[in-house]
């Protein structure tokens, strides 16, 4: 599964660069990153998947996409242009104002973790054997 990641230095997204990371050094995606200019304060991620799927991981404290009102920036959300947006802090206001054709989930939390180490190559066999990035895919 061709996955394109737009990368820029962020604390605040480590956790998830790693995870792209630890699935392409799996043999799970085959990941290209492409280095763009970010704003190290607003922590957005922006992933293609096969082409096709937009996928964003917000990891901002709110809803503060630009520096306006609250209704300019859900207005500016409704005109984002994804498939899947993880939201890190979500809003009851959200799904009123997501935008077409996308689905909002949460993030969840955003802290330090140790990944389980010796267990990668049970991950990959876990993946392959039950085929679930076309069980992903075939539920979009």
């Amino acid at each position: 599964m061709l996955c394109e990641l737009d990368y820029f230095p962020s604390g605040h997204l480590n956790h998830i660069y790693d995870g792209f990371e630890r699935l392409h050094e799996m043999g799970i995606i085959k990941l290209y990153k492409r280095k763009v200019q970010g704003d190290s304060n607003r922590p957005v991620l922006h992933v293609v998947l096969e082409k096709k799927i937009r996928i964003v991981y917000d990891n901002l404290d709110g809803l503060n996409w630009i520096d306006c009102t609250l209704e300019d920036n859900l207005n500016y959300f409704k005109k984002y242009k994804a498939d899947y947006y993880f939201k890190r802090t979500m809003n009851q206001k959200i799904p009123e104002y997501s935008p077409d054709c996308c689905r909002v989930l949460p993030l969840g939390l955003n802290y330090p973790y140790q990944p389980f180490v010796g267990n990668s190559g049970k991950i990959a066999q876990f993946f392959r054997e039950t085929d679930l990035g076309l069980k992903i895919l075939d539920g979009y």
